[in-house]
Formats: structure tokens, sequence, C-alpha cells
């Protein structure tokens, strides 16, 4: 682009505590969820905080969510295909 000069405008917002403060609840939280998607088959939760809040960590957990969703849809097929039908 080869911009050249200074911006017109610069606006500069520093967020203290912007990067999450995990307290010693911190495991109960990550129960509570885990709970929750076995409950609630089908629902994934994929976010910073869980697995680190770095932007590799979150690319990283949400591949590893990718793979459990895709897992359960061909979990869903296969009982689809093997239903009622297919037992007689």
């Amino acid at each position: 682009m080869r911009i050249e000069g200074q911006p017109a405008y610069v606006r500069i917002i520093r967020w203290e505590k912007a990067i999450p403060q995990y307290t010693l609840r911190y495991k109960t939280v990550l129960d509570a969820i885990d709970r929750f998607e076995q409950n609630f088959r089908g629902a994934f939760l994929c976010s910073n905080y869980r697995g680190g809040i770095a932007v590799g960590d979150c690319l990283m957990q949400a591949e590893k969510t990718a793979q459990r969703v895709l897992k359960h849809l061909e979990s869903i097929s296969k009982a689809s295909i093997e239903g009622p039908l297919h037992e007689r």
C-alpha cells in the first residue's frame, strides 16, 4: 500500500485486565463445561477459556473441537444408516 505521512486520527485503548485472570475455581468451571457437553450431546464449546488464551492455543483448541464435532456427526450418520431397518 505504501502509505506515507502521519495518520489523521489515532486512538489507543489498553485493557488493563484483558487477559483472563483464572481464579482458584477455574477447575470447577472447566468441570461444569465438561458436564454440560456430556449432558447435551451435540453441544460443543470452544473459546480461550479452555486450553489457553494465546492465538496458537485457540487455534489448537478449535482444531480439537472441530474433530470432536466431525466424530459426533459421523456417529449420528452411522446410527441412522444402521437404524431399526438394519436390525431386522
